[in-house]
């Protein structure tokens, strides 16, 4: 069958949750065009269990070519973005800078992290699973461990650690007087209440300010805030992400908020541009960022931009509208293969079997391959 919309070019910039469904979507649709400097899209809630099981990576680290056949693929970093072109340097040492014009734009770029130990930032998918195999070493080797971040990462780290190293002294700093904040307080209580029978040292209220710089040290030293010293052999920073927006700060810069967030309509177009959306962290929306919400704007996203490919005319009050996920939502934070955490709007929970059935027994990675038509 002939495609009547390919001439039409749609860029995506991020292979992320949002941007890899978007472009795997529209991928029969248009002229799609992915930005990323890496070769493959990660299931990031599987990243807690890929550090204790790394042979699962070979499933939830998949490169673009396996499920994106007709996505161009440009490995490369987004440097700017204007309102006609993204300008890309690659990443393949030529440094080379290429200019992609679009007549669609999405913006799906995520959060950056402190280092890639929960987003990788660049590379192929074999350095990306050998990775998580070089990690498992040194966390076999390593007695002291030091998790900075209670959030849903952090935790899931910590809980997959004392299941399958039940011996390791795991140290979890929180700047918060609670663990996971962003949910309620049965799902904050019991997780530490868990952790802490397992024999983790629990840390709130304070933040780590000093970690020890000297790579050849095997016990390093880190600093709190209020003074503390916490002696580590491995380190897992899972705190500080920040909007990824560096790259659109010059022509856009009046469709940030003061955080560096993208100001979307209903519809997720860019506030000032009908034909540039934003998913994702990025977004400036009164919502938490989470997965599932990510899946949700790519949705709203994927269907607008089909509407715009039938009729280019079309106006902005006919496109699909998003409802920000504001109060509680869908948060499952596991502990283990076997135990977990979280709420449903109609229910919190500190249950094992809801845990396991939803997300701990794969970590989604299943649910995430069907999603693009692999087993």
């Amino acid at each position: 069958m002939t495609n009547l919309y390919s001439k039409v070019r749609v860029v995506v910039v991020g292979g992320g949750l949002a941007g890899h469904k978007i472009a795997f979507h529209l991928q029969n649709k248009a002229q799609v065009t992915l930005i990323d400097p890496k070769d493959f899209f990660e299931i990031p809630m599987a990243v807690p269990r890929l550090f204790v099981e790394p042979s699962r990576a070979k499933d939830a680290v998949i490169p673009y070519t396996e499920f994106l056949p007709q996505v161009t693929h440009i490995q490369g970093k987004a440097v700017n973005a204007t309102p006609a072109y993204v300008v890309v340097e690659s990443i393949k040492g030529d440094n080379a800078i290429v200019k992609v014009e679009y007549d669609y734009l999405v913006l799906a770029t995520g959060s950056n992290y402190f280092d890639d130990s929960v987003k990788a930032h660049l590379g192929t998918t074999e350095q990306r699973r050998n990775y998580f195999f070089s990690v498992n070493e040194q966390l076999t080797i390593a007695q002291k461990i030091l998790i900075v971040g209670g959030g849903p990462v952090g935790v899931e780290i910590a809980g997959e650690i004392v299941e399958d190293y039940p011996g390791k002294q795991v140290t979890l700093v929180q700047k918060t007087p609670y663990l996971l904040p962003d949910t309620s307080k049965k799902p904050q209580e019991d997780a530490a209440q868990f952790l802490q029978n397992k024999g983790v040292r629990l840390i709130f209220e304070e933040k780590v300010v000093h970690t020890d710089c000297d790579e050849t040290a095997k016990t390093k030293v880190a600093i709190t805030d209020q003074g503390t010293q916490i002696e580590y052999n491995m380190l897992f920073w899972c705190t500080g992400a920040t909007s990824d927006t560096s790259y659109i700060k010059e022509y856009f810069k009046d469709a940030l908020d003061e955080a560096g967030r993208v100001r979307v309509n209903e519809n997720l177009s860019v506030v000032g541009y009908d034909n540039i959306f934003a998913v994702g962290d990025i977004i400036a929306l009164p919502e938490n960022k989470l997965g599932l919400l990510a899946d949700k704007h790519a949705t709203v996203v994927i269907k607008n931009l089909e509407k715009l490919l039938m009729n280019p005319s079309i106006q902005p009050s006919k496109l699909k509208k998003y409802k920000p996920a504001i109060g509680s939502q869908v948060m499952i934070v596991t502990l283990g293969r076997n135990h977990g955490v979280g709420h449903f709007p109609f229910e919190i929970f500190g249950s094992n079997w809801i845990a396991k059935i939803i997300k701990s027994k794969d970590m989604l990675v299943s649910m995430y391959r069907k999603g693009i038509n692999l087993k």
